[in-house]
């Protein structure tokens, strides 16, 4: 039999409040880091952390319903709860793992430059972190 399927509407709006609080929670890091002339330290930290809870609460809402959807995937598969919490994690941390790695990495090249370290002083710890001072 030929079922209809019920396609699924993405919910742009949601969509655009995750990257709105996003951008400021980034906005807000790069003001807290040392670009002082764009904000003062401590607005820019107050709305770093006020735009974090939304965000971080618009994801983790969407992070579970994620979950939730591939549980009931598994559900005939008599897999055991863990092994499937285990499992969703390794995938997020495949699938996010290089992003994150690359955005340290771009993180850390961009704070050297900003503050012309030379590059043979990139390799010491103390070299860039003046800015928490």
């Amino acid at each position: 039999m030929n079922e209809l399927k019920k396609k699924k509407t993405r919910n742009y709006a949601i969509d655009f409040y995750r990257f709105l609080f996003a951008m400021g929670f980034i906005v807000g890091h790069i003001a807290i880091v040392g670009f002082r002339s764009f904000a003062p330290r401590e607005s820019a930290s107050t709305f770093a952390f006020d735009t974090m809870i939304i965000f971080i609460a618009l994801s983790g809402f969407f992070m579970m319903q994620h979950f939730k959807k591939c549980q009931a995937k598994a559900a005939g598969q008599n897999i055991h709860p863990v092994t499937q919490a285990w499992g969703y994690l390794k995938g997020r941390i495949r699938g996010m793992g290089p992003w994150f790695l690359f955005a340290n990495l771009l993180g850390f090249v961009a704070l050297r430059v900003w503050k012309q370290t030379p590059v043979t002083q990139w390799s010491t710890c103390s070299a860039g972190w003046d800015w928490a001072a």
